[in-house]
């Protein structure tokens, strides 16, 4: 007679049970992959972002030295003391936006390659403006239309854009920065789809091979207790079934073989 370990048993239920945490496996598994491929995509992402607003601030700074510019030449142009105070009202606000567009610059954290390249902009820029705010005293003292005054202008536009070019410079290194991260966004979504399928294709294939195991070991021996039920329902007790395995199956096997 068969008498199976009680230690080792491999129940049905278990059997069941494996079946379902193997799926619940597969579902971690494939949970996993998704949220640090999310995590990923949404540090560069943000990353990205920080690029854009940098660029933003770039533009508002270029578009804020044409204008420093424009009150250096108003400066010389002005005979009137009334026009020379708005002048200087104007380069103090300019000043002001300038500073502010500085300061939300120093926050932004980005590649420590172009954040050396912005704090040497930014020291360059702040000259700039220093030396801007230095020489409006001077220029408003020259009389419009004298030697002294087109040498000014021509110099302020010198000087004008000499930092207008690097600005330029400065915002191809950061579209450059911006087509990198698009690039990494572009392959982190690639890989994250390739790992998601091929998890899901893995999984599949081996809760499918799970299931035909198991599925084929109850049913077979199933239908060996139906036959050996049967025969004994009609008083053939001459029937033999396979009792091999370790589960309750087995068990009604050998109760059936001792009938």
């Amino acid at each position: 007679m068969h008498v199976p370990s009680v230690r080792s048993r491999w129940t049905v239920g278990r059997k069941l049970a494996a079946l379902a945490s193997t799926g619940l496996l597969v579902a971690i598994v494939l949970g996993a992959v998704s949220y640090f491929g999310v995590v990923e995509i949404s540090r560069a992402i943000s990353a990205r972002n920080r690029l854009t607003l940098l660029d933003q601030c770039l533009r508002e700074l270029d578009a804020k030295q044409s204008d420093v510019t424009s009150d250096e030449i108003q400066a010389i142009l002005s005979p009137e003391p009334a026009d020379a105070q708005k002048v200087k009202a104007l380069l103090a606000e300019d000043e002001a936006l300038i500073a502010r567009t500085i300061t939300v610059m120093r926050k932004i954290k980005v590649q420590p390659r172009l954040a050396r390249e912005a704090s040497a902009f930014l020291k360059d820029f702040n000259v700039y403006v220093t030396a801007s705010n230095t020489t409006m005293l001077d220029l408003l003292t020259l009389t419009p239309g004298s030697t002294e005054s087109v040498e000014a202008m021509r110099r302020e536009r010198d000087r004008g854009d000499e930092i207008s070019n690097k600005i330029t410079r400065m915002r191809g290194l950061v579209s450059e920065s911006m087509q990198t991260q698009l690039s990494q966004i572009n392959r982190t979504a690639s890989s994250v789809r390739v790992s998601i399928v091929s998890c899901l294709v893995c999984g599949l294939i081996v809760l499918l091979t799970l299931s035909i195991v198991l599925t084929r070991s109850i049913t077979r021996r199933v239908r060996e207790m139906v036959v050996g039920l049967r025969m004994v329902a009609n008083r053939d007790l001459r029937v033999k079934i396979d009792v091999s395995g370790n589960d309750e199956i087995t068990d009604m096997g050998v109760a059936i073989d001792e009938a």
